[in-house]
């Protein structure tokens, strides 16, 4: 059996000519960036709102986009907020500090929902817990948990936000969870997170979604999912970078990890699989190795290898564009 996983990269460069030296800029030239901010005061606060137009530049990106998609499997839990009804049947709302707000729940919520759970700034101090059902997660699935989330006023008037597991106690506050997530990014609109539990598989489990703060930050949480599709005996995934600025005539490394999500060992082999105009390369982790030969990993593990892609010095202009395709093959053992 053999699995293809075929990488679309997208190259955008822009050229200025300066000293000698090509300055590289997004196509779009102008990036749209929300900030808010707000304003403490002893009797009162007041929430300032901007818009600011900043432009970007410097910026080359390259991105490497996996041509399959993720298959969710049956959901576990799947708490979209949308009944008036809050805290919702099996959560456990505890404040554990002398703060007068908590977790509630308003609307509208993420994608069009009717309602999210949000947690607002309040005077005083706060500890606040949003502890969920007990979730039975079975062996041998790959299991996610995904949610949208809003945070705003971060990181100007942040404290903390976070999203903690237990595979014991449920209790609030309990040394049994250990966080999984920091929401301490500001976040101006609705972005869907999504957090491997696979590790947890064959636990049952509680989610808690945690804030602290006096005076400080809101963040809303919408649409809490936990998919368990089984695993297969032979998968895998594929991390990829973001992108960075470079040169003309210079390169830059990409590091791209695989990871074996099967249940058995396997042999993997990336290649270049295009005819990019550009140079492209790819390389072990130490950089000057060429990589040529299939790599194994076993199940669980990952794989680190580099793709390096040279502009060329000369030739190039404003909004050029080159794509190349990568391939990573899986060579299953056995017949399938």
């Amino acid at each position: 059996m053999r699995k293809l996983l075929t990488l679309v990269a997208f190259l955008l460069i822009g050229i200025i000519g300066f000293a000698q030296q090509y300055e590289y800029k997004p196509m779009n030239g102008l990036e749209q960036k929300v900030v808010e901010r707000k304003v403490k005061s002893d009797l009162d606060k007041t929430i300032l709102q901007e818009k600011e137009v900043k432009k970007i530049e410097g910026d080359q990106y390259h991105s490497l986009v996996p041509s399959t998609t993720n298959q969710k499997g049956k959901a576990t839990l799947n708490e979209g907020f949308d009944d008036v009804t809050f805290p919702p049947v099996g959560w456990t709302r505890t404040q554990l500090a002398t703060g007068g707000g908590n977790w509630a729940r308003t609307t509208p919520g993420a994608n069009s929902t009717t309602g999210t759970m949000y947690h607002n700034y309040a005077t005083g101090n706060h500890d606040s817990w949003m502890v969920s059902p007990s979730i039975s997660l079975p062996s041998g699935h790959k299991c996610t948990l995904s949610f949208y989330e809003r945070n705003l006023f971060v990181p100007a008037d942040y404290e903390y936000s976070g999203v903690l597991i237990s595979t014991g106690s449920a209790d609030a506050g309990s040394t049994d969870f250990v966080e999984i997530y920091e929401s301490d990014e500001g976040i101006s609109s609705f972005t869907l997170k999504e957090l491997d539990l696979t590790g947890y598989a064959g636990n049952t489990i509680y989610i808690a979604f945690v804030y602290k703060g006096d005076f400080a930050h809101s963040w809303f949480v919408d649409e809490v999912n936990i998919s368990e599709p089984s695993l297969a005996d032979y998968d895998f995934s594929i991390t990829y970078p973001a992108g960075v600025s470079v040169l003309a005539g210079e390169s830059h490394d990409y590091t791209v990890t695989i990871y074996n999500e099967g249940l058995e060992d396997d042999t993997y082999t990336p290649v270049i699989a295009g005819s990019g105009k550009w140079s492209y390369e790819l390389f072990d982790t130490d950089g000057t190795t060429p990589l040529n030969d299939p790599v194994a990993i076993d199940a669980g593990d990952t794989y680190d290898f580099i793709i390096r892609v040279t502009v060329p010095a000369t030739g190039v202009s404003m909004g050029d564009t080159d794509t190349e395709n990568f391939m990573v093959t899986s060579t299953t053992g056995g017949a399938s």
